[in-house]
């Protein structure tokens, strides 16, 4: 079954048209904009989209996190995706994201859709080293926590634990995507 999202500026909500019903997940609201912000904070910080632009990316996020799987699994799924492309733009010089309508356009091998395949190898791996690349699911985890019951408490445990388990990009990464959220 496909997902066809249809947006309501007024209410600011998401109606999310699957087999003729239409439903308003408040869910899916706050999981497609906390991925946005996320998206955002990794890939293309500090740039500026124009609102057609952002509404598209947040259109397909939100029709992925619909998707079969269910909505939390599909979440933590996209994050560690976009955190995957974000390691792969830190770590392979000269490349770069094109906006957000290419980069999550479902015939661009080359943007989201690229990172499918590697996604795939990890969880082939978890399977025998269920801590494979854990600090990915740990950031799930602390956007899910956060996001629920922030506390400064949480949030320097978060950091710490970034700060001594995910390496300088993922910590940077986990404070972009605080401050971004925080604005």
């Amino acid at each position: 079954m496909t997902a066809q999202l249809i947006t309501s500026k007024q209410a600011n909500t998401f109606t999310v048209l699957m087999g003729g019903l239409h439903h308003t997940h408040p869910t899916v609201l706050q999981l497609t904009n906390t991925t946005w912000l996320i998206a955002y904070s990794a890939i293309w910080q500090g740039q500026q989209f124009t609102e057609d632009e952002v509404e598209y990316a947040k259109q397909f996020i939100a029709n992925f996190l619909m998707a079969s799987g269910g909505l939390h699994n599909n979440f933590s799924e996209l994050v560690q995706r976009i955190i995957l492309a974000r390691n792969y733009i830190l770590h392979h010089h000269g490349t770069y994201a094109p906006l957000p309508s290419i980069w999550f356009n479902k015939a661009n091998k080359k943007g989201f859709l690229g990172t499918a395949l590697w996604f795939q190898q990890i969880q082939n791996i978890r399977v025998q080293k269920p801590f494979y690349k854990v600090h990915l699911k740990k950031f799930v985890q602390a956007i899910n926590e956060l996001q629920n019951n922030y506390t400064a408490l949480q949030y320097h445990q978060w950091r710490s634990y970034f700060v001594q388990h995910g390496g300088q990009w993922l910590t940077n990464l986990f404070l972009s995507y605080i401050n971004t959220s925080k604005k």
